[in-house]
């Protein structure tokens, strides 16, 4: 199956969150190509900024956030450019007073007519009665 992979799953990869263990468990589906994960490149910015903000609490040692970084990078989804996917975005955004950078998946997800796995459960409770393709990573096996 095809799914568009929010970057607040591919963070519990590394990072010990709740539904941690549902995220690996897609990560090595993933690897054992029983899934094909997709992305906009986007992703990879949100990645490095969650990654960043743990290492300046202190949550994690900045060595940590490296590695981290370089072994989501291993896994990373195939990914697609934003900028085709903007105008869609922007156009969810006003219309769902959500965040542009969130809506890039569900555009994403919109064009390539797959489901978007994501751990924020806020945007799939406002937007999943719309889009049916929205998935609560907290609802996987």
């Amino acid at each position: 199956m095809k799914y568009v992979l929010d970057s607040s799953v591919a963070v519990r990869w590394v990072l010990a969150e709740p539904h941690s263990d549902k995220a690996i468990r897609l990560r090595d589906d993933y690897r054992a190509g029983q899934h094909q994960l997709i992305a906009p490149d986007w992703f990879i910015l949100e990645v490095m900024n969650v990654l960043g903000k743990a290492a300046a609490r202190g949550a994690i040692r900045k060595a940590e956030a490296v590695r981290n970084y370089s072994l989501i990078l291993r896994d990373a989804p195939v990914f697609h450019a934003s900028l085709p996917l903007s105008t869609h975005a922007f156009q969810l955004a006003i219309q769902h007073r959500r965040a542009v950078y969130d809506l890039l998946y569900l555009a994403l997800a919109l064009q390539e007519k797959c489901e978007l796995v994501t751990a924020d459960d806020s945007l799939v409770r406002q937007l999943q009665p719309a889009y049916g393709c929205l998935v609560a990573l907290s609802s996987l096996p």
